[in-house]
């Protein structure tokens, strides 16, 4: 087993960038919804700078991940709904924002955090609704809703498009739904020797890899219908206790989790990358000969005692920048961590906000005294001189204010 590790200790924590979901990057340019907070931001990946474009409507402060992935198609940022109710879509000519309505009489979780554009049609898997949404662009309306189960009992993990189909994990079993996009007809394929349900899906190689919620990753063969596994999983590999519940804070020893082991499984470069949910370590697996290597950031180890943080996972994936650079936000360190899978090198990339943005922060925005980034911001607007009042002048807002900032 390869194990390739950096310390980032040499790093300046300082940081003044907010997390987000899925990025959109094109060329050089990234746009991205911050996940706590509902804006949405541009970034120049050359610079790293970002820039505020405008918060989307409606809830702003607390709005977590109302629309937190996105995607950009000629000039129009579509913001697609997690929490959110509906579809948020910017136009970069007129500068504002407009909605598609998503159907959702039950209101549902709806959940899109998996899209693919092709030509003028944007599939979005729902895991909320358990449908498929086909949204045209150019009109900018939902076409169709498809089903992918009627089981009330089933649960819809993560997706994938290959060729003319849609691939879409169960989080209960060891099945498939395949959804092909040009007949619109659905196909079960249950796999075999997978006892426990499934999380990530990612194909290579005519070949499709999974993990679920344990130490195995399955290699699904689909037109044998063949599944291998690959469990040569590092004897320190273990899930963190972050909820404080067992009794030990790395347990290395179970090999079954309650939450998924993996939050992500990438294609990139010449192998598939495993991104950790609660898990301790990167791994980093050869599409060839399925040798599991570890990926190891020293400083991202936890301790028992360690800050209160927004969410309890490791890492949140932000983006694959030129099929190369694989940008993870950190919730330990709250900073954006970028590996190359090339030389297997990784980078802070400091990201801060430019100037120019200092002036649009609107009185709406409450810092939070315990999220760095957050704190930086506020220091930096006061550096800069630039005067910052809440308009909302209830009792409540001025108690945090004057005990948090």
């Amino acid at each position: 087993m390869e194990r390739r590790g950096v310390d980032i200790r040499m790093f300046d924590y300082s940081n003044e960038f907010l997390w987000g979901d899925k990025w959109s990057v094109e060329n050089n340019i990234a746009w991205f919804v911050s996940g706590s907070n509902n804006i949405l931001f541009c970034v120049n990946m050359v610079t790293n700078q970002y820039r505020i474009v405008e918060p989307l409507p409606g809830k702003f402060q607390g709005g977590f991940r109302l629309n937190s992935n996105c995607i950009k198609s000629d000039n129009v940022i579509f913001c697609m709904p997690d929490i959110g109710s509906c579809i948020w879509y910017y136009d970069l000519f007129n500068n504002k924002f407009q909605k598609i309505e998503i159907e959702n009489p039950n209101h549902l979780r709806i959940g899109v955090v998996d899209f693919w554009k092709c030509g003028d049609i944007l599939w979005a898997v729902s895991s909320g609704l358990k449908q498929i949404i086909e949204i045209n662009l150019s009109k900018k309306f939902v076409v169709r809703y498809y089903n992918i189960t009627n089981s009330n009992e089933e649960i819809i993990a993560r997706s994938i498009k290959s060729g003319n189909c849609i691939y879409v994990a169960s989080a209960l079993k060891g099945r498939i739904y395949e959804f092909n996009i040009e007949t619109k007809n659905i196909m079960i394929n249950d796999l075999p020797t997978i006892e426990g349900g499934l999380h990530t899906i990612s194909v290579c190689k005519g070949k499709f890899w999974l993990s679920g919620y344990d130490k195995n990753i399955y290699i699904w063969e689909k037109d044998k219908n063949i599944v291998e596994i690959s469990n040569h999983f590092p004897s320190n590999f273990g899930i963190y206790n972050f909820d404080r519940k067992a009794s030990k804070f790395l347990n290395c020893d179970v090999v079954k989790y309650h939450t998924p082991t993996f939050l992500e499984s990438i294609h990139v470069g010449d192998y598939m990358w495993f991104i950790p949910f609660q898990t301790n370590h990167i791994l980093y697996v050869n599409t060839d000969t399925y040798k599991i290597n570890v990926f190891e950031i020293k400083e991202e180890e936890e301790i028992e005692n360690g800050r209160r943080r927004e969410m309890n996972c490791k890492y949140v994936l932000q983006y694959i920048y030129k099929n190369r650079y694989i940008g993870l936000y950190s919730l330990k360190n709250e900073i954006v961590l970028e590996i190359d899978s090339k030389t297997f090198e990784i980078k802070k990339r400091r990201i801060s906000l430019e100037e120019d943005s200092l002036k649009k922060i609107f009185p709406e925005w409450i810092f939070r005294e315990n999220i760095n980034a957050e704190c930086s911001l506020y220091k930096k607007l006061l550096k800069k001189d630039i005067k910052y009042e809440s308009r909302k002048e209830t009792k409540g807002i001025k108690i945090y204010n004057y005990v948090c900032l």
